[in-house]
């Protein structure tokens, strides 16, 4: 399903929340494309929310060949910002990371920290989502906690609740 589906799906079904986009779902990460994907869904009303998988270069579900942490991160970040996310929510691994989990929290800092200037001059907040057993909710504390405010937020991820129309 590609972006501009998903914008007509929730116009259609009258969602006045948001779409969170992976950078896969966004098609091309050329700036026109995602001009054209701002725009669009601008016109439907819906606002996007741009996510990426893991940037924690320590994760057992990092993926080298997308680049390095920084460099998919900023990719992300390109997106969110000429689409008008406000946020690039990303998440740190999976329940088989808890290996310690402490490893991948300062993991995870450290490149936050590297990126700090880019994301305030973007004007973004990194949302880090609990997501498949990585982090409990407490422990999103953490990382929040040593990266300079105004840069980081936390995102919980809940069961799906349906909903009707």
């Amino acid at each position: 399903m590609d972006t501009f589906r998903i914008a007509r799906l929730l116009r259609e079904a009258r969602r006045e929340a948001g779409a969170l986009l992976e950078l896969q779902y966004l098609g091309s990460l050329d700036e026109s494309n995602l001009i054209a994907v701002r725009d669009h869904a601008k016109k439907l009303g819906v606002a996007i929310e741009v996510g990426t998988r893991t940037c924690c270069p320590t994760s057992k579900s990092f993926d080298p060949k997308q680049g390095t942490g920084e460099e998919q991160m900023l990719r992300a970040m390109h997106a969110a910002h000429v689409t008008g996310s406000p946020i690039v929510r990303t998440f740190m691994g999976t329940s088989n990371d808890r290996d310690p989990i402490e490893r991948h929290m300062e993991a995870m800092t450290a490149l936050l920290k590297s990126l700090r200037t880019r994301i305030v001059d973007l004007n973004l907040k990194i949302a880090i989502e609990n997501h498949a057993g990585d982090m409990q909710a407490r422990e999103l504390k953490g990382p929040r906690r040593s990266v300079p405010e105004k840069t980081t937020s936390a995102s919980v991820s809940t069961p799906a609740i349906p909903c009707g129309p």
